[in-house]
C-alpha cells in the first residue's frame, strides 16, 4: 500500500491559465487547491501581478507584444507562443499530467493555447483543456475566433471540455451580481479539479489512478464532460443521475460519450445498493463505453455521496455542433430577409385594410412551398384587389391555403 501511494506522488501535476481570462480564473482556483502546481501564463505582464505564492508568472511574447496584450488578435498570440515554444517547453520538464483553463474569444487564450497544447503533446504530457466560450453579448466576432480555436485545440488536447457562459444566464437568479455569476464556473473548476486530483494521489476502496486517467482521455474523439457534485443520500437516485449527467453549464451531456470514469465517494454507513442503483442509472445510457468505476471512503461521516463523472467521446467534434447551429440560423433569417417583399406587403396592407388572402399567404401554401421567389408579391394593388373580388366567391373554402391557379391569372391579365 505505501508502495503505491509513493508512486502516485510522483506524478506531476500542472494546472496552467492561459490569457487574461485564464489567470484570473486561476488567480480562483490555486488558493483551495494542494499537492500540485500553477503556472499563470500571458503576454501581458500586468496580469501577472499580484498572483500570490502558489502561482508562478510566465511573461511571453515581450518581442512581439512589448508586455501588452494581444488586442484580440489570435494571430499575434499565436506567433508569440511559437517565439516561446522553447522556453515554455523547460517549464513543462518532468510534468505528467496538464490542465489548461482557458476563456477562448481573445487572443492570447484563442491564439497561444494550441501552440501550447503542441508543446505538451510533443513531449508526451497528458493534456486536459477546460474552455469557456464567450457571452452572446461579446459579439460575433468573439463567436469566430473561439470556434476557430476550438477547431485546433481540438487536434493537440488529449480532452476539451467546453463550459458555456452564456448558459449562466439560464441557473442564476436575475438579482444575482455578474461577479457571483462568474464564480460559479469557478467553482464548478475547484470542485472537478480537486476531485480529479484526490482520485490521482489517494488510495480507494475501488481504486483509480493515473493509468485509468490516461485510459478515459488519450483517445481522438476528445470531446469531454467533466462534473463533480455532492448530494444528500436521500436524494432520489433518479434525480442524483439527471443532474449529474446533464450539466446547465454544458452544451451537450455525457449520453453519447465513449469512455466514462465514474467515482463514489460515500461514508461507511452508505448502503452499497444505493452505490450500486446509483452506477447502473449513470451508467445505462452509455453500456457500449468502456466504464472504470471507482469508490472512495469520506472522512466524513455524514449522510452525503459524492459523485465524479468524468466522460470522453461525447458526440465529436465541438465545432461542428457550432456549425450546424449557426446554419439553421442564416436560414431562417435568410427566409425572413427578404426586405425588398416584406415592404411592398407593408405598403399594400397599408392602402388595405382588409387581410390579404394573395398577398400574404403565399408562402404558406403547399402549392408554393420550397419556391425561392413568388410572383404573386410583386403584383400591384389594383391587381390585387380585382383578383380578390373575383376569386372570392369560387375559393371561399380554400382562401388560406390556395394561390390564384396559373390558367386563371392567363385569363385575369
Amino acid at each position: 500500500m505505501d508502495k503505491n501511494k509513493g508512486i502516485f506522488k510522483k506524478v506531476k501535476i500542472k494546472v496552467i491559465g492561459i490569457g487574461g481570462g485564464g489567470v484570473t480564473v486561476l488567480k480562483s482556483v490555486a488558493p483551495k487547491l494542494d499537492k500540485i502546481e500553477f503556472l499563470a501564463v500571458n503576454t501581458d505582464s500586468r496580469s501577472l501581478e499580484k498572483l500570490g505564492g502558489k502561482i508562478k508568472p510566465f511573461v511571453f511574447g515581450e518581442n512581439i507584444t512589448f508586455g501588452l496584450g494581444t488586442g484580440m488578435n489570435p494571430e499575434i498570440g499565436e506567433r508569440a507562443a511559437i517565439e516561446a515554444k522553447e522556453k515554455f517547453s523547460k517549464i513543462l520538464k518532468n510534468t505528467d499530467f496538464c490542465i489548461f483553463i482557458a476563456c477562448l474569444g481573445g487572443g492570447t487564450g484563442s491564439g497561444a493555447l494550441p501552440i501550447f497544447l503542441e508543446t505538451a503533446k510533443e513531449m508526451k504530457i497528458l493534456t486536459l483543456t477546460i474552455a469557456t466560450t464567450p457571452f452572446r453579448f461579446e459579439g460575433s466576432q468573439k463567436r469566430k475566433i473561439t470556434n476557430n480555436a476550438i477547431k485546433k485545440i481540438q487536434k493537440e488536447t488529449d480532452a476539451l471540455a467546453v463550459i458555456s457562459n452564456e448558459k449562466i444566464l439560464k441557473i442564476i437568479d436575475p438579482k444575482t451580481s455578474f461577479y457571483k455569476a462568474l464564480n460559479m464556473v469557478n467553482n464548478l473548476l475547484i470542485d472537478n479539479i480537486s476531485s480529479l486530483i484526490n482520485l490521482i494521489y489517494n488510495t480507494g476502496l475501488i481504486n483509480l489512478d493515473f493509468a485509468d486517467l490516461k485510459t478515459i482521455l488519450k483517445k481522438q474523439d476528445n470531446l469531454a464532460y467533466f462534473q463533480t457534485k455532492e448530494f444528500l443520500i436521500s436524494k432520489p437516485v433518479e434525480e442524483i443521475t439527471a443532474e449529474i449527467t446533464n450539466n446547465p453549464l454544458y452544451d451537450y451531456n455525457a449520453d453519447e460519450a465513449k469512455r466514462i470514469l465514474l467515482n463514489i465517494e460515500m461514508s461507511e454507513k452508505t448502503p452499497m445498493q444505493k452505490a450500486y442503483l446509483l452506477s447502473k442509472e449513470i451508467t445505462k445510457q452509455n453500456l457500449q463505453a468502456k466504464i472504470i468505476f471507482g469508490l472512495n471512503l469520506r472522512n466524513k461521516k455524514d449522510n452525503k455521496i459524492k459523485i465524479t463523472l468524468l466522460a470522453t467521446g461525447c458526440g465529436g467534434k465541438f465545432e461542428e455542433k457550432e456549425k450546424k447551429k449557426t446554419g439553421k440560423k442564416t436560414k431562417k433569417t435568410a427566409k425572413k430577409g427578404k426586405k425588398p417583399a416584406q415592404k411592398k406587403d407593408r405598403k399594400i396592407e397599408g392602402k388595405k385594410k382588409k387581410d390579404n388572402i394573395f398577398v400574404q399567404e403565399p408562402k404558406k401554401s403547399y402549392l408554393t412551398a420550397g419556391r425561392k421567389k413568388t410572383k404573386t408579391i410583386r403584383k400591384s394593388p389594383i391587381e390585387v384587389k380585382k383578383e380578390e373580388e373575383k376569386e372570392k366567391k369560387k375559393f371561399l373554402l380554400f382562401d388560406d391555403e390556395l394561390e390564384i391557379p396559373t390558367f386563371l391569372r392567363k385569363k385575369l391579365k
